[in-house]
């Protein structure tokens, strides 16, 4: 499934986790964008890891990763 893979970030990219809202800033600008509930996601390293953390349909979980 494509949202278990970590989300590897390129160099410059930070990210701020709040709750449910990853917020992204790079060199091309800044993103914010408020999870779905029942999916969460860590940061380690330079990599994002998402998670289902009760029942979530699989297509939810998908949309979470692509966001």
């Amino acid at each position: 499934m494509v949202g278990k893979k970590p989300l590897t970030l390129p160099e410059g990219v930070t990210v701020s986790l709040q709750d449910h809202t990853v917020a992204v800033r790079g060199s091309l600008g800044e993103l914010a964008v408020t999870l779905p509930r029942g999916v969460s996601v860590r940061l380690e390293e330079q990599k994002l890891v998402f998670a289902a953390v009760a029942a979530v349909p699989r297509r939810v979980f998908g949309l979470a990763f692509a966001l």
